[in-house]
């Protein structure tokens, strides 16, 4: 607790230990914590069409009902802000749902070849918030912003 360089707040370091405990039991239940999460978004991942960034919202409304069912089984620290930077955050790396496979495909950047997932050629993770222009925005999913919305 004296360590500056390290979480300091009791609750947050408790809430750490409950939460770790809770994630358990999810995969109890659910096979595991990628089923579960997974099932927010039925599976699928969130391409939004945002032209800009100051459009990306702080959350969805699929996060605020992860952040609801969350705090019904006991997760402490973790709102509906919070559950919709974890959908940003997590690769199809570490989630995967059952219709992606993992394949190797080279990488352009100094890592070399990376696993990605690949769903209809593009690799995914749970929300893509790329902008329509970022040079990113097909790679993660995206439909060309000429190509007609789902």
């Amino acid at each position: 607790m004296q360590d500056s360089g390290v979480i300091r707040h009791r609750g947050k370091i408790e809430s750490t230990i409950t939460n770790a405990r809770l994630v358990l039991e999810i995969q109890k239940e659910h096979g595991s914590l990628s089923n579960y999460i997974w099932s927010f978004v039925d599976g699928k991942p969130i391409i939004n069409r945002f032209k800009f960034m100051g459009d990306v919202p702080l959350a969805s409304e699929e996060a605020k009902v992860m952040a609801k069912e969350m705090k019904k089984k006991g997760f402490k620290f973790f709102g509906p802000t919070i559950a919709y930077a974890f959908m940003q955050a997590v690769s199809g790396n570490t989630f995967t749902p059952a219709n992606l496979v993992r394949i190797p495909r080279p990488r352009t950047n100094k890592s070399g070849l990376n696993f990605s997932l690949e769903l209809l050629g593009s690799q995914v993770g749970m929300v893509n918030d790329h902008t329509v222009d970022c040079f990113c925005y097909t790679e993660c999913g995206g439909k060309p912003e000429h190509a007609t919305a789902p």
